[in-house]
Protein backbone atom coordinates (compact mmCIF):
# COMPACT_ATOMS: atom_id res chain seq x y z
CA UNK A 1 0.00 0.00 0.00
CA UNK A 2 2.78 2.43 0.87
CA UNK A 3 4.63 1.56 -2.35
CA UNK A 4 1.47 2.44 -4.29
CA UNK A 5 1.48 5.91 -2.72
CA UNK A 6 5.18 6.33 -3.44
CA UNK A 7 4.56 5.30 -7.06
CA UNK A 8 1.83 7.92 -7.47
CA UNK A 9 3.86 10.67 -5.74
CA UNK A 10 7.30 10.13 -7.28
CA UNK A 11 8.68 10.11 -10.79
CA UNK A 12 12.31 9.07 -10.31
CA UNK A 13 13.80 6.25 -8.25
CA UNK A 14 15.71 8.81 -6.18
CA UNK A 15 12.62 10.87 -5.44
CA UNK A 16 10.74 7.71 -4.53
CA UNK A 17 13.39 6.74 -1.96
CA UNK A 18 13.23 10.19 -0.37
CA UNK A 19 9.41 10.25 -0.44
CA UNK A 20 9.34 6.81 1.20
CA UNK A 21 11.67 8.22 3.86
CA UNK A 22 9.33 11.16 4.47
CA UNK A 23 6.37 8.81 4.89
CA UNK A 24 8.40 6.64 7.29
CA UNK A 25 9.40 9.72 9.29
CA UNK A 26 5.77 10.80 9.50
CA UNK A 27 4.66 7.37 10.72
CA UNK A 28 7.53 7.25 13.25
CA UNK A 29 6.53 10.70 14.59
CA UNK A 30 2.80 9.76 14.72
CA UNK A 31 1.88 12.28 12.02
CA UNK A 32 -0.81 11.56 9.50
CA UNK A 33 0.63 10.81 6.07
CA UNK A 34 -1.43 13.62 4.48
CA UNK A 35 -0.76 12.56 0.92
CA UNK A 36 -2.89 14.36 -1.66
CA UNK A 37 -2.66 11.38 -4.00
CA UNK A 38 -4.85 9.44 -1.57
CA UNK A 39 -7.43 12.20 -1.96
CA UNK A 40 -7.15 11.88 -5.75
CA UNK A 41 -7.85 8.17 -5.40
CA UNK A 42 -10.79 8.79 -3.07
CA UNK A 43 -12.27 11.32 -5.52
CA UNK A 44 -11.83 8.81 -8.36
CA UNK A 45 -12.45 11.49 -10.97
CA UNK A 46 -10.79 14.88 -10.88
CA UNK A 47 -9.80 17.51 -13.42
CA UNK A 48 -6.69 18.94 -11.79
CA UNK A 49 -4.26 18.33 -8.95
CA UNK A 50 -6.01 21.28 -7.29
CA UNK A 51 -9.17 19.17 -6.95
CA UNK A 52 -7.18 16.77 -4.79
CA UNK A 53 -5.66 19.58 -2.73
CA UNK A 54 -9.01 21.28 -2.16
CA UNK A 55 -10.86 18.15 -1.03
CA UNK A 56 -8.59 16.99 1.78
CA UNK A 57 -11.64 16.57 4.03
CA UNK A 58 -13.36 13.94 1.85
CA UNK A 59 -14.63 11.08 4.01
CA UNK A 60 -12.83 7.99 2.74
CA UNK A 61 -10.79 5.17 4.28
CA UNK A 62 -8.19 5.99 1.61
CA UNK A 63 -7.82 9.67 2.58
CA UNK A 64 -4.67 10.00 4.67
CA UNK A 65 -5.63 13.53 5.70
CA UNK A 66 -8.52 12.18 7.79
CA UNK A 67 -7.27 8.72 8.80
CA UNK A 68 -4.31 7.69 10.89
CA UNK A 69 -1.76 5.37 9.32
CA UNK A 70 -2.04 3.79 5.92
CA UNK A 71 -5.06 3.67 3.59
CA UNK A 72 -7.09 0.46 3.61
CA UNK A 73 -5.42 -0.70 0.40
CA UNK A 74 -3.25 0.35 -2.53
CA UNK A 75 -4.13 3.40 -4.64
CA UNK A 76 -1.94 2.53 -7.64
CA UNK A 77 0.08 -0.34 -9.04
CA UNK A 78 3.58 0.09 -7.64
CA UNK A 79 6.56 -0.58 -9.86
CA UNK A 80 9.86 -2.07 -8.82
CA UNK A 81 11.40 1.35 -8.02
CA UNK A 82 8.56 2.19 -5.62
CA UNK A 83 8.74 -1.20 -3.93
CA UNK A 84 12.52 -0.89 -3.51
CA UNK A 85 12.07 2.65 -2.19
CA UNK A 86 9.73 1.46 0.56
CA UNK A 87 12.06 -1.41 1.47
CA UNK A 88 15.10 0.90 1.55
CA UNK A 89 13.87 4.47 2.14
CA UNK A 90 16.35 7.31 2.24
CA UNK A 91 17.21 8.28 5.81
CA UNK A 92 16.64 12.04 6.19
CA UNK A 93 15.01 14.43 8.62
CA UNK A 94 12.46 15.52 5.99
CA UNK A 95 8.82 15.59 7.05
CA UNK A 96 7.24 17.30 4.02
CA UNK A 97 7.48 17.46 0.26
CA UNK A 98 5.83 19.10 -2.74
CA UNK A 99 6.24 18.76 -6.48
CA UNK A 100 6.66 21.81 -8.69
CA UNK A 101 3.59 21.09 -10.82
CA UNK A 102 3.98 24.35 -12.75
CA UNK A 103 7.62 23.71 -13.62
CA UNK A 104 9.55 20.56 -14.36
CA UNK A 105 8.04 18.43 -11.59
CA UNK A 106 11.04 18.74 -9.30
CA UNK A 107 10.23 17.51 -5.79
CA UNK A 108 11.17 19.85 -2.96
CA UNK A 109 11.64 18.49 0.54
CA UNK A 110 11.47 20.23 3.91
CA UNK A 111 12.30 19.31 7.48
CA UNK A 112 10.03 21.87 9.14
CA UNK A 113 6.53 23.11 8.46
CA UNK A 114 7.91 26.62 7.98
CA UNK A 115 10.26 25.40 5.23
CA UNK A 116 7.37 23.50 3.67
CA UNK A 117 5.24 26.67 3.59
CA UNK A 118 8.12 28.54 1.96
CA UNK A 119 8.30 25.84 -0.73
CA UNK A 120 4.56 26.10 -1.31
CA UNK A 121 4.81 29.89 -1.67
CA UNK A 122 7.78 29.61 -4.00
CA UNK A 123 6.68 26.74 -6.26
CA UNK A 124 2.88 26.36 -6.04
CA UNK A 125 1.39 29.79 -5.40
CA UNK A 126 0.25 31.43 -8.60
Amino acid sequence: TLASMVQFEGKTAGDMRTIAGVFQNRIDQHYRLQSSVTVCYALYEYDSWLDCEMNADIDSPFNTYVIDGYPIGPIDNPGLDAIKAVLEPEQTDYMYFIADVYGDGTVYFASTYEEHCENIDKYLTR
